[in-house]
């Protein structure tokens, strides 16, 4: 059997292996520690547990699962085997499964922490999870038994240099044996409207900055997965912006002759405007001029599949699905169903991390907000998204609805000026029986532009830009 590194520092970290968790607790669990895991029932405090288990149990290292009142073996075993990350062949060599509970029935919490003192010794495992702790407020014999148990239970766990989760219910009281742990985890399991919504907070980790407030997670066939909330956690809050001079063009002559050459590299564009305007066709055009010079590229959208959007590009005499093929061009199409916000950010931001994606498009920010169960933070995740893009140097541009005749007058409603620095809108204008398209440059960070609306037409080769604002004008006078 391999031995865990057991470090005297107590700043040292065993990675829990769980997607996502081990930033929320920065950077893991302490060596050796003792964590309760708190929540109501079916909030995922097994399975987080167990997954934990057999990940060190996979590495080399002994678990042990105690149970006190709680599911049988059989039980937990049964419905473990559903998910990834249970190995038969590690049970019970390396996944050792026991019952306290006769023990703490007959000779109450000494008896059951000498058994748990001769496991240790036994077994020397890396992880003891206690599942059923609520049995021992059920037979402690006094209110503070219990905390003086948790007390002697926390000498055994320095003496062993393992790691201990306590697995408890959602309790409203407070219970003193909590000041006594080094971490406290809850997990909730909350409706909102019809959907059903997991939650993870860390109340409480020694010697760590965890970060603080609720994480979306989820359970699935991999097990647990956590999404931290991403303002709160996004590398970006802590790095400068950069701005470049160099430009990315569209390819569309008159539009980028609005934006004298393209949009500044690295910087984040807005375009917005009614139903069939045009933006998709005009974010296609974005990338594939970047697939053009080699730039990879990534759509990110809520409403078209992969097909249906490459059989567009290719209409249009795109060479998109070349890239596509090639490995250079991805389409992430992501219906926006009950996926939260961070679980999106994570597979866009993973996406263009891994494939150096330094073109992106999001069609349809609407789809973000769709998906959020709290509104209030679309602003702010909004803003720590596309920061994060911007630290990923990739220049970036989403689209938005907007009505069918207005123009906006300034920035997205849904993003800070701050972060985003530039706006194109796309149009209609009604002239006699007729609807003309328009295009607009409203804002460029950083950059002069073309302030006329021109004219603009969507044709077989996609968009066509006026090259001045000569066409809007006369429609505009009524000519």
């Amino acid at each position: 059997m391999r031995t865990m590194k057991r470090s005297s520092d107590p700043s040292s970290r065993v990675p829990t292996g769980i997607p996502g968790l081990d930033p929320v607790l920065g950077g893991g669990l302490v060596l050796p520690g003792m964590y309760m895991l708190e929540g109501p029932p079916g909030a995922g405090k097994t399975i987080l547990s167990a997954q934990l288990g057999f990940r060190l149990a996979r590495a080399g290292h002994k678990a042990i699962y105690l149970s006190l009142i709680a599911e049988s073996h059989g039980k937990l075993l049964q419905n473990l085997r559903g998910f990834e990350f249970f190995d038969d062949k590690l049970v019970p060599e390396r996944f050792v499964l026991m019952s306290g509970y006769q023990e703490l029935k007959s000779a109450g919490l000494a008896g059951l922490l000498q058994f748990i003192a001769q496991a240790l010794a036994e077994h020397r495992p890396a992880l003891l999870v206690i599942d059923g702790y609520s049995s021992l407020h059920m037979l402690a014999p006094r209110p503070s038994a219990t905390a003086e148990f948790v007390y002697e239970l926390n000498t055994l766990i320095t003496t062993a240099k393992c790691l201990c989760v306590l697995i408890a219910p959602q309790e409203n009281g407070h219970w003193a044996e909590k000041n006594l742990v080094d971490g406290l985890i809850e997990l909730y399991r909350q409706p909102s409207g019809m959907r059903s919504v997991r939650e993870l907070e860390v109340h409480k980790m020694r010697a760590a900055a965890q970060i603080e407030g609720r994480h979306a997670f989820l359970i699935d066939s991999s097990g647990i997965r956590v999404f931290p909330r991403l303002e709160a956690s996004v590398p970006f809050r802590h790095t400068p912006p950069v701005y470049e001079d160099e430009r990315a063009a569209f390819g569309v002559p008159g539009l980028d002759g609005m934006l004298y050459g393209g949009v500044l590299r690295g910087s984040v564009t807005c375009v917005s405007g009614p139903p069939g305007a045009g933006k998709t066709i005009a974010c296609l055009h974005f990338l594939d001029e970047g697939a053009r010079h080699g730039e990879p590229g990534l759509y990110f959208g809520f409403y078209e599949a992969p097909t249906h959007l490459l059989a567009k590009a290719r209409n249009l005499g795109m060479k998109l699905e070349e890239a596509y093929q090639a490995g250079t061009f991805a389409v992430v199409w992501q219906p926006a169903l009950e996926c939260g916000l961070d679980q999106l950010a994570a597979q866009l931001l993973e996406d263009v991390q891994r494939r150096q994606v330094r073109r992106v498009v999001i069609d349809g920010l609407e789809g973000f907000v769709q998906s959020a169960i709290r509104p209030e933070r679309i602003s702010t995740f909004f803003n720590a998204l596309v920061g994060e893009l911007r630290r990923l140097h990739a220049t970036t541009l989403y689209t938005e609805e907007s009505t069918l005749f207005a123009l906006p007058a300034g920035a997205s409603t849904l993003s800070s000026p701050a972060i985003v620095g530039n706006h194109i809108v796309l149009g209609y204008v009604q002239h006699e029986a007729h609807m003309r398209r328009t295009i607009a440059v409203l804002k460029q960070r950083q950059s002069a532009h073309d302030q006329d609306l021109r004219e603009c037409w969507i044709e077989d080769k996609g968009l066509r830009v006026a090259p001045d604002s000569g066409s809007a004008q006369a429609f505009l006078a009524g000519s």
